[in-house]
């Protein structure tokens, strides 16, 4: 039974009916006379969120069978599905998602694989990350996806923040506190209508497991799809929580499970699927009741608008002209010139990345040649000496000529320093795009409280983002561990800028 199965069984009801229901269940004090119309969509619409949490249960409205779709068979005539992971049959979440993923299949059967083509998406950033998110990367794939989402009235995502910890979680999706579980390794990442994918471990009665948890609001496509072949019949059943929260618990033949729930007003889906990391793992609906009975999912629907705000924030470089004449002004630089004229001598002659040596190395007098004429030409220090830490960092690579740079590797992150004096010739930088092929820039108060330069991303930008701070004497560039505006924010403000003063 679908929604629209539920409103056409009502439609027959006489509307003293449905008013003196209305007064026995509370929606209104007294019969009125006027406005029954607009009172009876109120009421069926109050009766079919009952529904979700009672009676639909039951019929198995609100189970992950009525959100697999079936999708165009492969070359070899094998089955394919999909699920939709925020929208149940009928509904048009449901049917505009399932057009878009046909569509995507067919287009990826034909071609063998996905062509990027970034010319066509240049001058207009929206249509630039909504064809990133989605892989559409052709001029009419994107118009498709456009045509399908203007057909049904869904959202198209544009980026997503990341977070690599519970603090950063519980502040960028607004969910309450939604289990009493250890929680380790949570990182994800959350879309502006608070729509997010979360990975953690957990430990359940002594053993471990991975969960996937997704909250996904209904009124969009959701832009990563699951494609499955033999995905097999799941045992599916409902189950009331210890919390009295209704969820539907489904079992595949390959012993994957997933926990589901619906928000009452049947806006919010909450999935969490369960990896085995333990061979003592308890029966597979045993295992998720108990984890469902660990779990608030009301408090997993709580949402806040945090990560819209975020997004919202212009950060174009189109809108950043200021920004982008400071890091122009860096690249027109003695400093910028001399190290990217090396690095086109060093790239044309040498393997690897750049030159981390000094002058003098034996077997190396083509580069001390270069090294001189560059030199005498910007009127720059190369260096003649190197050794290892300094005040920053104890294994910082440092130069006799006051240069130097290190690599921090973190589990969720990798900052790359350089850090350049105005007449030092610096030979460590190999990334050299113009900051006018950049499309994002601008400017960041870190916690600190030091303003710096953030620049990353374009069409044909794709050698990582960047930090640029300036000093009196000192061009400090610090390439970031991830291309999203918050992982970007997060690692500016996790360096204390104010030391390189």
């Amino acid at each position: 039974m679908t929604n629209t199965d539920i409103l056409k069984a009502m439609s027959g009801i006489r509307e003293e009916f449905v008013e003196d229901t209305a007064c026995a269940m509370g929606y209104l004090e007294s019969k009125k006379t006027g406005h029954r119309k607009i009172w009876r969509t109120v009421l069926i619409a109050a009766v079919i969120a009952g529904l979700l949490t009672a009676a639909a249960m039951a019929s198995g409205l609100l189970g992950r069978k009525e959100r697999q779709a079936q999708l165009p068979p492969d070359a070899g005539g094998q089955e394919r599905y999909t699920f939709i992971p925020n929208g149940f049959k009928e509904s048009p979440t449901y049917k505009g998602s399932l057009e878009w993923w046909t569509a995507f299949t067919v287009e990826m059967d034909e071609n063998g694989g996905i062509g990027l083509d970034p010319q066509y998406r240049e001058g207009d950033e929206k249509r630039y990350l909504i064809s990133q998110m989605y892989f559409a990367d052709s001029p009419q794939m994107l118009d498709t996806l456009y045509g399908i989402a203007d057909k049904y009235k869904l959202k198209l995502y544009t980026e997503n923040l990341s977070f690599s910890n519970e603090q950063e979680f519980y502040e960028l999706t607004g969910a309450g506190k939604f289990t009493d579980m250890q929680l380790h390794g949570l990182d994800g990442y959350v879309f502006d209508d608070g729509s997010f994918n979360a990975e953690c471990e957990a430990e359940i009665e002594g053993n471990n497991y991975v969960l996937s948890i997704h909250r996904i609001q209904s009124g969009s496509i959701y832009p990563y799809p699951t494609i499955l072949k033999n995905v097999g019949e799941a045992a599916e059943t409902d189950y009331m929580t210890a919390k009295e929260q209704g969820v539907f618990i489904s079992v595949y033949p390959d012993n994957s499970k997933v926990i589901s729930y619906v928000s009452p007003d049947g806006e919010t889906f909450i999935e969490i699927a369960l990896k085995d990391t333990d061979s003592a793992a308890p029966e597979p609906e045993t295992l998720c009741r108990k984890l469902a009975d660990e779990t608030d999912f009301k408090a997993l629907c709580l949402k806040n608008d945090r990560a819209g705000e975020i997004l919202a924030q212009k950060r174009w470089a189109e809108d950043n002209r200021d920004i982008q004449k400071k890091i122009k002004d860096f690249e027109e630089s003695s400093v910028y010139m001399a190290a990217k004229e090396f690095q086109d001598f060093f790239t044309e002659n040498f393997y690897g990345f750049c030159f981390t040596g000094t002058y003098g190395m034996e077997g190396y007098a083509d580069i001390d040649a270069e090294l001189q004429r560059l030199g005498d030409k910007y009127s720059l220090r190369f260096a003649k000496k190197k050794s290892e830490g300094n005040e920053f960092f104890p294994g910082a690579v440092c130069y006799d000529n006051g240069a130097w740079f290190y690599n921090v590797q973190e589990e969720n992150s990798y900052i790359q320093y350089h850090y350049i004096p105005k007449d030092a010739l610096y030979t460590g930088l190999f990334h050299y795009t113009s900051v006018d092929e950049y499309k994002r820039a601008w400017a960041y108060e870190t916690a600190c409280g030091e303003t710096v330069l953030l620049y990353s991303d374009g069409p044909d930008k794709k050698s990582g983002p960047y930090a640029f701070y300036e000093t009196a004497n000192a061009y400090i560039l610090v390439q970031l561990s991830g291309i999203d505006v918050g992982t970007m924010e997060r690692d500016a403000d996790s360096i204390d800028w104010t030391a390189f003063k």
